[in-house]
């Protein structure tokens, strides 16, 4: 086919072949939408199979994928050392009301002057919203220090760059409030609920092992390159090392997976492989730290996102939409879920018979409610005793005399 006319007489720019898009979350339209106030969805173990195949489950996945390779460290183009994102590259700022004093007295489940600062957290959040979060985004740069000033920042059409906007929420935003979440555990003695106990990983506090082996991974070139899958950033700690305190407190500051090792080691007594064997087995591994990123996604995706006793909490509105989403697989119903409750639907079997009910356990109430049933008088409580009684025998006589 000949090109077209104005083709020909126009010089075009070479353009470079195009590359395969990393997974997005696709932009809302810019059309007036309505709000719609989020509201509790999971009820049931049918409703958890639901929300695997909702846009909401979908978006929720593809968020934490871009947040984990936001950290992931850059190859520097010149060839020197590769560009890593430590917990020291971004400014903190403590906004949280500071933590009043507790009350005197142990407690079981933490001491209730927590309930005094999170009053005061209530009455001060929005004046904190609105005096930290637009000073907080602009104070943070485009692109890390480390670059050299010549990296245009984003795809050069005046759009920030993304990568750079998720390293804020996970360094600027996710990791702060780890801090003040565990400075509340040790000041009120909170204890988290968690779903697993001490054979697994606690739900509440997964994202830092996630985020933390994305910090210490293989470097990538550009964002069209895969995630990493095994492998670690040249002068990255060994897997094995979180069971050693010295390293554990030297890279506490730097990595948010040995800050979160730091926290158990402050909160935990004992051995590491006794308290924690879940992370005692993941630090075996021989692979690197891009080989326990890729099993920690995995693990955050079938211990967290698919059981019922998390996901309950969810509430779904216009972000997170509980609409099927046309490009999701069927979903087989798990075991997991065909054993949560399912009180909102009417029962599908009929209860059984009394009189069956009486034959199994033949209780005196039961065994009378079914001879009302057969309109029979009920059995006389006492025994007759058709037995011949014996004959009593005076002191000093035999039995031969009776």
């Amino acid at each position: 086919m000949d090109p077209p006319a104005s083709a020909s007489t126009t010089t075009t720019t070479p353009t470079t072949p195009q590359q395969p898009a990393f997974p997005s979350i696709k932009p809302l339209p810019r059309t007036p939408r309505s709000f719609q106030t989020p509201t509790k969805r999971i009820n049931t173990g049918t409703d958890l199979s639901t929300f695997l195949t909702t846009t909401a489950y979908r978006d929720i996945l593809l968020f934490l994928l871009q947040l984990n390779r936001s950290v992931c460290p850059r190859r520097s183009p010149a060839g020197g050392p590769a560009t890593t994102y430590p917990l020291t590259s971004r400014p903190s700022r403590n906004s949280s009301p500071p933590p009043s004093a507790p009350d005197p007295g142990p407690r079981r489940f933490g001491n209730v002057s927590f309930r005094k600062w999170h009053e005061l957290l209530a009455d001060r959040a929005p004046a904190l919203l609105s005096e930290h979060i637009p000073d907080s985004v602009l104070s943070f740069p485009t692109t890390p220090s480390s670059d050299p000033p010549s990296t245009p920042a984003g795809d050069g059409g005046g759009e920030p760059d993304t990568a750079a906007l998720d390293r804020i929420i996970v360094l600027g935003v996710i990791e702060p409030y780890l801090r003040v979440v565990r400075r509340l555990i040790l000041t009120y003695t909170l204890e988290p609920a968690g779903s697993h106990g001490v054979w697994g990983l606690d739900d509440h506090s997964f994202l830092p092992y996630i985020f933390g082996s994305a910090q210490l991974t293989t470097p990538v070139s550009s964002d069209a390159d895969p995630m990493p899958t095994e492998g670690s950033v040249r002068g990255a700690p060994k897997t094995g090392d979180i069971v050693k305190p010295a390293v554990v407190e030297a890279q506490r500051s730097e990595n948010m997976y040995f800050s979160a090792v730091g926290f158990i080691n402050d909160v935990k007594k004992g051995p590491f492989w006794e308290h924690s064997p879940i992370l005692f087995d993941v630090s075996g591994v021989k692979d690197g730290w891009g080989k326990i990123n890729k099993g920690m996604l995995k693990m955050f995706n079938a211990e967290v996102l698919q059981k019922f006793p998390v996901v309950q909490h969810f509430t779904f509105g216009s972000l997170f939409s509980w609409n099927q989403d046309p490009d999701a697989a069927p979903v087989s119903q798990s075991i997991h879920a065909a054993n949560q409750p399912s009180y909102n639907y009417p029962a599908t079997t009929a209860p059984r018979p009394l009189r069956a009910r009486a034959r199994r356990r033949p209780g005196r109430r039961v065994l009378r409610a079914a001879c009302l049933l057969r309109r029979a008088p009920p059995a006389s409580p006492t025994r007759v005793n058709r037995r011949r009684p014996r004959p009593r025998l005076r002191r000093g006589h035999h039995r031969a005399q009776a």
